[in-house]
This record gives structure tokens, C-alpha cells and sequence, in this order.
């Protein structure tokens, strides 16, 4: 498939001067069967020419070979993915140009969310993540109405953002620890009455005015208290 498209785009390149656009869509079918064969380097090169060369007038054409391209840099640099979406502006123009329900428009909200996340070794900022969850429960939300709640995608955007809200409390939870080690150092949940959380392995917080021994928990223990007394 490959070498037929390389050839079909040599004969556009000789045939027509004014190929422009069927010359860069068959550059950007190309791009596609290079990262099937995960020559992500070459495809990554092909997608910023077809980006870079789109021709004026075909603006959601350049706007798709913007989201391509985007896809393509994420493998490659996750930071310099964020970047070129937040300097091109790539969302609100996608949105301008496609609107909010169009799976284009999705399809870049999730490119970006997920460039926010970022790599799976490193901590993303909070803001990010927040901004990222936010996305995915959007999409989610809007995929459920249109589609209905039991579509497999439906139910895969679903549980994708209840994945990130538990992500972003388990940081939070480790924040809150981090901040609270000094003054937890000895003590036991009040609650478990144990010191690590037997199922999360999480530490202690105390986030209240309780003097001396009193008020240390987990935030784990607190909310399952939370919730039986909430019944």
C-alpha cells in the first residue's frame, strides 16, 4: 500500500501543477501507512511538511493535518505537543471552525487532554490534570447523550474519566500526606487505627484544629466514614 501511494504521488507531483491539495492528501495517506508500520520518525517529518505546505482556503483540511501532526509529535514530545496546541491554538479554532458535538472537535479535545496528562513517569501540574478531567468528562458526558449510556464508546470515555478523577485524588491525597508528614510522624488513624491505610498504603493527615494525638486519619478511612453515615 505504501509503494502504491508513493508512486500515485509522483504521478500527481508530474501531472499537475495545481495538485496541490490531492498532493498533500496522498502525502498525508502516506503519513498514515508509515505509522501503521511504526516508522514514527518518518511519519512524524511527513506530517509537519503536509501541515507546513496546506495550501490558504482548505481550512478544516488544515486544521485535520493540525490534529494529525499533533498525534504524531505527542509520541515523539509530549511538551512540545501541549505547546504547539496552545500556541496554534488548535482547540478553539477546531471548535470555531467544526463545533462542540463534532467528533473532529473531539478527537483533538482528547489529543489535547491527553497531552495535559503527560507521560505516564512524570507528574503533570495540577491545573493540567484538572483541565485534562475536565475535557474527558465533557466528552463523556456528550458521547452518553448522543449515543446513549450503554454504546461501547460511550462506555469507554465513561470510565476513562472516572479513571482521571481517581488519579487526580490520588495525588491529591499524596499531596495532602507530603504536607502533613511532620505532624502525623508516630501517630495511627484515628478510624483504622493504624498507621498506613491497610488497602492504599497511604499516610496520615490531620486538616483539622485537634490538639495533641486526636484528629489523625487517613483520607481514605474518612471517606468510606463519609459514606456510611451519608447512608
Amino acid at each position: 500500500a505504501l509503494h502504491v501511494l508513493e508512486v500515485n504521488l509522483a504521478r500527481i507531483s508530474e501531472a499537475r501543477e495545481d495538485a496541490d491539495n490531492t498532493f498533500t492528501f496522498v502525502r498525508n495517506q502516506i503519513a498514515d501507512c508509515l505509522e501503521e508500520l511504526e516508522r514514527y520518525d518518518d511519519c512524524l517529518d511527513l506530517r509537519r511538511k503536509n501541515y507546513e505546505a496546506c495550501p490558504p482556503g482548505f481550512t478544516k483540511f488544515h486544521l485535520n493535518l493540525a490534529i494529525n501532526y499533533c498525534r504524531s509529535l505527542k509520541r515523539h514530545d509530549n511538551a512540545a505537543a501541549k505547546e504547539f496546541m496552545r500556541d496554534e491554538d488548535l482547540v478553539a479554532r477546531i471548535k470555531s471552525e467544526f463545533g462542540d458535538d463534532h467528533p473532529t472537535t473531539h478527537g483533538c479535545l482528547q489529543i489535547y487532554a491527553f497531552t495535559l496528562i503527560g507521560e505516564p513517569w512524570q507528574r503533570s501540574p495540577d491545573d493540567d490534570m484538572a483541565e485534562a478531567a475536565a475535557i474527558i468528562t465533557d466528552i463523556a458526558r456528550r458521547w452518553q447523550r448522543r449515543l446513549g449510556a450503554k454504546h461501547p464508546q460511550a462506555k469507554l470515555m465513561q470510565a476513562a474519566s472516572k479513571k482521571m478523577q481517581v488519579q487526580i485524588n490520588k495525588e491529591a491525597v499524596a499531596v495532602a500526606v507530603e504536607k502533613c508528614a511532620d505532624d502525623t510522624k508516630g501517630q495511627t488513624c484515628y478510624i483504622c487505627t493504624e498507621a498506613l491505610h491497610w488497602k492504599t498504603n497511604e499516610g496520615l493527615v490531620r486538616m483539622c484544629s485537634c490538639r495533641g494525638t486526636a484528629g489523625f486519619a487517613h483520607v481514605s478511612c474518612l471517606a468510606e466514614q463519609a459514606k456510611i453515615f451519608g447512608k
